[in-house]
């Protein structure tokens, strides 16, 4: 994803958060889990007092023309499935930007899952102060 159109998001969720966004160069939170919610701690890339990160999931490698990609994130002890959706559908590679909330240990839950090995790569490319 293309970073203005990342600081373009930030920007929108800042103005309706009343809060301010920052960007940074990404940072790798990739799991090799499948299929279940892991933590992720953000402890190292955001500083105390971020309230919520943006988390770029890109689907990347070589797939097989009937692959689906999926991702999601949620705030750490969320039990909802809401935000577990589709990056990577069938012959199209894709990425999506999700803005996820963090608890007051700078963790968030991610789920992802890509058949034949973890191809959904987790960055995190900002957070709301």
């Amino acid at each position: 994803m293309p970073l203005d159109v990342i600081s373009y998001s930030l920007a929108k969720k800042a103005l309706e958060s009343g809060g301010a966004w920052h960007t940074i160069p990404r940072v790798d939170k990739s799991t090799d889990v499948q299929d279940a919610w892991v933590d992720v701690d953000c402890s190292d890339c955001v500083p105390e007092g971020a309230k919520a990160v943006a988390v770029l999931f890109c689907s990347e490698g070589t797939y097989g023309s009937t692959d689906h990609h999926y991702a999601g994130a949620r705030k750490n002890g969320a039990t909802d499935e809401g935000t577990y959706a589709c990056v990577k559908s069938t012959g199209i590679a894709g990425s999506r930007l999700d803005i996820v909330e963090l608890d007051e240990n700078r963790i968030f839950e991610q789920k992802v899952k890509s058949p034949n090995g973890n191809y959904v790569k987790t960055y995190i490319v900002g957070y709301l102060k």
